[in-house]
Protein backbone atom coordinates (compact mmCIF):
# COMPACT_ATOMS: atom_id res chain seq x y z
CA UNK A 1 0.00 0.00 0.00
CA UNK A 2 0.75 3.57 0.38
CA UNK A 3 2.11 3.27 4.42
CA UNK A 4 5.17 5.63 3.42
CA UNK A 5 3.64 8.40 1.73
CA UNK A 6 2.42 11.52 3.42
CA UNK A 7 0.76 14.48 2.89
CA UNK A 8 2.22 18.11 2.78
CA UNK A 9 -0.09 20.49 5.21
CA UNK A 10 0.06 24.31 3.62
CA UNK A 11 -0.67 27.26 5.50
CA UNK A 12 -1.42 30.57 3.59
CA UNK A 13 0.16 33.28 4.80
CA UNK A 14 -2.86 36.08 4.37
CA UNK A 15 -5.78 37.40 6.07
CA UNK A 16 -8.05 34.97 6.67
CA UNK A 17 -11.79 35.59 5.43
CA UNK A 18 -13.80 36.38 8.95
CA UNK A 19 -17.33 35.65 7.05
CA UNK A 20 -19.11 34.47 4.24
CA UNK A 21 -16.96 32.83 0.98
CA UNK A 22 -16.92 29.22 1.15
CA UNK A 23 -17.16 28.71 4.63
CA UNK A 24 -20.26 27.88 6.39
CA UNK A 25 -21.00 30.80 9.69
CA UNK A 26 -19.74 27.85 12.00
CA UNK A 27 -16.49 28.03 10.33
CA UNK A 28 -15.59 31.63 10.84
CA UNK A 29 -12.35 32.40 11.39
CA UNK A 30 -11.42 34.96 13.63
CA UNK A 31 -7.79 36.55 13.50
CA UNK A 32 -6.75 39.88 14.51
CA UNK A 33 -3.00 39.85 14.34
CA UNK A 34 -0.14 36.97 13.65
CA UNK A 35 -0.34 35.37 17.36
CA UNK A 36 -4.05 34.24 16.41
CA UNK A 37 -2.86 32.80 13.48
CA UNK A 38 -0.57 31.05 15.20
CA UNK A 39 -2.76 29.77 17.79
CA UNK A 40 -5.69 28.61 15.33
CA UNK A 41 -3.00 26.89 13.15
CA UNK A 42 -0.89 24.85 16.60
CA UNK A 43 -3.70 24.92 18.86
CA UNK A 44 -5.85 21.91 17.54
CA UNK A 45 -3.04 19.93 16.53
CA UNK A 46 -1.44 20.32 19.99
CA UNK A 47 -4.85 19.45 21.73
CA UNK A 48 -5.19 16.19 18.89
CA UNK A 49 -1.87 15.28 19.96
CA UNK A 50 -2.24 15.43 23.88
CA UNK A 51 -5.99 13.51 24.02
CA UNK A 52 -6.49 11.97 20.44
CA UNK A 53 -10.03 10.25 21.64
CA UNK A 54 -11.57 14.10 21.88
CA UNK A 55 -10.17 14.78 18.26
CA UNK A 56 -9.98 11.97 16.55
CA UNK A 57 -10.78 12.99 12.89
CA UNK A 58 -7.61 15.63 13.44
CA UNK A 59 -5.16 13.30 14.86
CA UNK A 60 -6.05 10.47 12.18
CA UNK A 61 -4.83 13.18 9.34
CA UNK A 62 -1.81 14.07 11.46
CA UNK A 63 -0.88 10.41 11.14
CA UNK A 64 -0.57 11.27 7.60
CA UNK A 65 1.17 14.60 7.49
CA UNK A 66 4.91 14.25 6.85
CA UNK A 67 5.32 18.16 6.73
CA UNK A 68 4.13 21.68 7.20
CA UNK A 69 4.70 24.39 4.22
CA UNK A 70 4.24 28.00 4.27
CA UNK A 71 3.13 30.02 1.03
CA UNK A 72 3.01 34.05 1.41
CA UNK A 73 2.36 36.91 -0.69
CA UNK A 74 6.02 36.94 -2.24
CA UNK A 75 5.21 40.94 -3.44
CA UNK A 76 5.23 41.71 0.21
CA UNK A 77 8.76 42.61 1.57
CA UNK A 78 10.21 45.02 3.89
CA UNK A 79 13.60 46.84 2.98
CA UNK A 80 15.99 44.93 5.44
CA UNK A 81 16.13 41.55 7.59
CA UNK A 82 15.76 43.45 10.38
CA UNK A 83 12.05 42.69 11.51
CA UNK A 84 10.65 45.02 14.48
CA UNK A 85 11.05 42.42 17.48
CA UNK A 86 7.52 42.70 18.57
CA UNK A 87 5.54 39.81 19.34
CA UNK A 88 3.03 38.45 17.07
CA UNK A 89 -0.05 39.60 19.12
CA UNK A 90 1.25 43.43 18.49
CA UNK A 91 1.45 42.27 14.43
CA UNK A 92 -2.40 42.91 13.35
CA UNK A 93 -3.48 41.71 9.73
CA UNK A 94 -2.52 44.76 7.99
CA UNK A 95 0.29 46.12 5.68
CA UNK A 96 2.11 46.12 9.14
CA UNK A 97 2.52 41.87 8.84
CA UNK A 98 5.58 40.76 9.74
CA UNK A 99 7.87 39.47 7.00
CA UNK A 100 8.25 35.78 5.97
CA UNK A 101 11.30 35.21 8.44
CA UNK A 102 9.53 36.31 11.38
CA UNK A 103 7.14 33.92 10.66
CA UNK A 104 8.57 30.96 9.81
CA UNK A 105 10.43 31.52 13.17
CA UNK A 106 7.39 31.22 15.30
CA UNK A 107 5.98 28.08 12.84
CA UNK A 108 9.47 26.33 13.13
CA UNK A 109 9.10 27.12 17.23
CA UNK A 110 5.87 25.71 17.73
CA UNK A 111 6.80 23.20 14.94
CA UNK A 112 9.46 21.76 17.71
CA UNK A 113 7.25 21.89 20.47
CA UNK A 114 4.68 19.98 18.91
CA UNK A 115 7.42 17.49 17.76
CA UNK A 116 8.87 17.06 20.77
CA UNK A 117 5.76 15.69 22.30
CA UNK A 118 4.25 14.16 19.62
CA UNK A 119 8.16 12.51 19.51
CA UNK A 120 7.73 11.28 23.28
CA UNK A 121 4.02 9.91 22.40
CA UNK A 122 5.48 7.67 20.16
CA UNK A 123 3.86 9.29 17.27
CA UNK A 124 5.15 10.30 14.05
CA UNK A 125 6.98 13.99 13.26
CA UNK A 126 6.59 16.71 11.40
CA UNK A 127 8.82 18.53 8.98
CA UNK A 128 9.25 22.16 8.33
CA UNK A 129 9.29 22.52 4.68
CA UNK A 130 8.88 26.24 3.36
CA UNK A 131 8.61 27.43 0.03
CA UNK A 132 10.97 29.61 -0.99
CA UNK A 133 11.01 31.81 -3.93
CA UNK A 134 8.19 30.32 -5.92
CA UNK A 135 7.33 32.98 -7.83
CA UNK A 136 9.90 36.14 -6.77
CA UNK A 137 13.48 35.74 -5.47
CA UNK A 138 14.34 37.01 -2.14
CA UNK A 139 17.62 36.03 -0.03
CA UNK A 140 15.89 36.80 2.93
CA UNK A 141 13.44 33.19 1.71
CA UNK A 142 16.56 31.29 0.93
CA UNK A 143 18.51 32.56 4.25
CA UNK A 144 15.62 31.71 6.76
CA UNK A 145 14.82 28.56 5.17
CA UNK A 146 18.23 27.16 5.56
CA UNK A 147 18.40 28.50 8.87
CA UNK A 148 15.01 26.69 10.10
CA UNK A 149 13.52 24.45 7.32
CA UNK A 150 14.17 20.56 6.86
CA UNK A 151 13.99 21.18 3.26
CA UNK A 152 12.05 23.63 0.66
CA UNK A 153 9.03 22.15 -1.05
CA UNK A 154 9.65 24.37 -3.84
CA UNK A 155 12.03 26.86 -4.83
CA UNK A 156 11.63 27.48 -8.68
CA UNK A 157 13.29 31.25 -8.56
CA UNK A 158 15.78 30.30 -6.51
CA UNK A 159 18.29 30.77 -8.99
CA UNK A 160 17.73 34.47 -9.37
CA UNK A 161 17.68 35.10 -5.79
CA UNK A 162 21.65 36.25 -6.31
Amino acid sequence: GYACNRWVAQIQRRAPTTTGGDQDEDDDVQCQNVEDQLRNIFEPLFRATIDPSNHPALAEVLKNVGAINITSDEAFRRRNLHSDERPPATFAWSDDRPDDYYFFYYVWANLCNLNALRKRKGLNTIQFRPTCGESTPHWDQCVVSYLLADSITQGIKLSESW
